[in-house]
């Protein structure tokens, strides 16, 4: 499978996995919260197929999570929105790594 779809697939899971768990938070304009969450955890996954930075996959998953996470992490003072980013990344990573 071309990495690229495979990449945007998985983050698009990680995305309806971080949708799952806000679900039951009271969080202002939710929708948008989670549209938000969506389309970034989805760019997470597109973006590791795509960069190149002469890293594992793993490790190349992490530094793309953490990258794009800390923008939200810091506008919504949530600072566990990063290390699930960097941890999401990572496995995204090391899948990508596994089957490509």
């Amino acid at each position: 499978m071309n990495p690229l779809i495979l990449g945007t697939l998985l983050g698009s899971v990680f995305g309806l996995i971080i949708i799952v768990t806000k679900i039951p938070r009271k969080v202002e304009h939710k929708r948008r919260a989670m549209l938000a969450a969506f389309t970034s955890r989805a760019a997470i996954g597109f973006l590791i197929a795509a960069v190149s930075l002469g890293t594992p996959f793993w490790l190349t998953g992490l530094i793309v999570g953490l990258l794009v996470s800390i923008p939200h992490g810091i506008i919504a003072r949530e600072y566990h929105i990063i290390s699930a980013g960097g941890i999401g990344g990572a496995v995204i990573g090391l899948l990508l790594g596994l089957w490509t």
